[in-house]
């Protein structure tokens, strides 16, 4: 008996013991008191004798070992993966996706009041005491719809059943949108280059998620034990107070069940924002590790590089085309500017295409919150031994170019505050004309 205690109890660390045993330890308390019918004869003694406080402390690392070992699939469950293709779970799904619609279409008409304001009301010691409360409130409304989306949302064809479910499924698609890091199959190498200090953060936030949730589920199944015990008579009572005592003993563990779900979900938020930021911080000593020596000089190539290693990982095979580094000899001098000073951040990127040819990206990005950029020009500038290919300028409707390298490209619309807008051409090496001097000698 002693040894099988100490396999037991030495799986629990600290965050163990606040977020399982703690719970379970309260919910074998109150039915052991309120039910005791429900325990064998050989421990429901007079309370409290030393032979039941063993007893009721092995059902509680038994039943905790358990809770602990079933975590995830604890979790899955209120998330609503078994039941999500149910009828119950189609329709709640459709409920959540239109909530979903809804908050991003109040962002969008937000957005779109806080541009119009900007553009039609512009600020002046005569006017701004009329702009600047709509404005503020446009934009109030804004940031909080956007955040309540991006914690609370995944994607909208990402969307599970239940509220629980699309807060942890934010944080787990949060990797790949940002970097196209496959989370689920990245996490476990990514926790051995977490510190222990941030390690720990993450625990004691996973460990408030874990008490709440299993709140939940042990708050839960108090009320259906006493259900249970109503219906096949297991407890005595006087027939007036029958359906008094039913309804409290029923419905306190109901009431309590919800409450702590809807806490689960604010837990599961804020450990959703260590595992973004535990992403945030350590990634690139990931990809460190992994082998990748090259640093990815822009955001486009530091996905592509993750979007392999992530299927490399998750599938086991290499893709067909596969991320190389970029060239060094195909650096070139960019720069861009606009008709109002806005402030603009220029990233230049270059991908290897098919017959030696390069694609050559130039992502433009208005960092200016209060104004767009206008008649926004990029000058780029082709690498000696390269020449521009013919109309292979995008987006081609909305790009005028000039000048014979550097190259001109100017914006027909503007950038909008805070936007962003790139210029993609393709590049080819220049052909070689040697032969056609050497049969002129000849």
């Amino acid at each position: 008996m002693t040894s099988l205690l100490s396999a037991i109890s030495g799986k629990f660390n600290v965050g163990s013991v606040l977020g399982t045993i703690l719970p379970v330890t309260i919910f074998v308390i109150v039915l052991r008191i309120l039910l005791p019918e429900l325990f064998p004869t050989a421990i429901a003694l007079p309370f409290v004798t030393e032979r039941e406080v063993f007893s009721l402390s092995l059902v509680v690392l038994v039943l905790s070992g358990l809770l602990h070992h079933l975590n995830v699939p604890l979790i899955q469950l209120w998330e609503g993966y078994p039941w999500e293709n149910t009828a119950l779970g189609r329709l709640s799904r459709r409920r959540l996706q239109r909530r979903f619609e809804a908050l991003a279409a109040r962002r969008d008409g937000a957005a779109a009041l806080r541009d119009w304001l900007a553009d039609n009301v512009p600020p002046s010691p005569f006017n701004a005491a009329d702009r600047l409360p709509a404005w503020d409130a446009a934009a109030t409304i804004e940031a909080a719809v956007r955040d309540t989306l991006n914690l609370q949302y995944p994607t909208r064809a990402a969307i599970l059943p239940t509220r629980l479910g699309n807060a942890i499924r934010s944080f787990e698609v949060y990797p790949n949108l940002q970097y196209g890091i496959e989370a689920i199959s990245l996490w476990p190498r990514l926790i051995a280059k977490i510190d222990g200090a941030f390690a720990r953060s993450i625990e004691s936030a996973k460990t408030s998620f874990d008490f709440a949730l299993h709140s939940a589920t042990l708050a839960g199944a108090l009320a259906g034990s006493f259900a249970v015990a109503k219906i096949f008579g297991w407890q005595e009572s006087s027939a007036e107070a029958t359906w008094l005592v039913s309804a409290v003993e029923i419905g306190v563990p109901l009431v309590l069940s919800v409450w702590f779900y809807r806490v689960s979900i604010g837990r599961a938020i804020a450990w959703g924002n260590t595992v973004r930021a535990a992403f945030d911080l350590y990634r690139q000593d990931l990809l460190s590790q992994l082998g990748y020596k090259h640093a990815p000089a822009t955001v486009d190539e530091e996905r592509a590089i993750w979007d392999d290693i992530s299927w490399r990982i998750t599938y086991g095979i290499m893709r067909e085309r596969a991320y190389s580094p970029p060239r060094d000899d195909i650096s070139a001098p960019c720069s861009a500017c606009s008709s109002n000073n806005a402030s603009l951040r220029l990233l230049r990127s270059v991908e290897p295409l098919a017959n030696g040819r390069l694609k050559v990206a130039l992502e433009l990005t208005n960092l200016d919150a209060a104004i767009k950029a206008n008649e926004v020009e990029v000058r780029d500038t082709v690498p000696e031994g390269y020449d521009l290919v013919t109309d292979s300028a995008q987006p081609r409707e909305d790009l005028e170019i000039s000048g014979i390298n550097p190259y001109s490209f100017h914006f027909k619309s503007p950038i909008g505050r805070s936007s962003s807008a790139t210029v993609t051409y393709e590049i080819e090496p220049r052909p070689d004309r040697s032969y056609e001097s050497v049969g002129r000698k000849s």
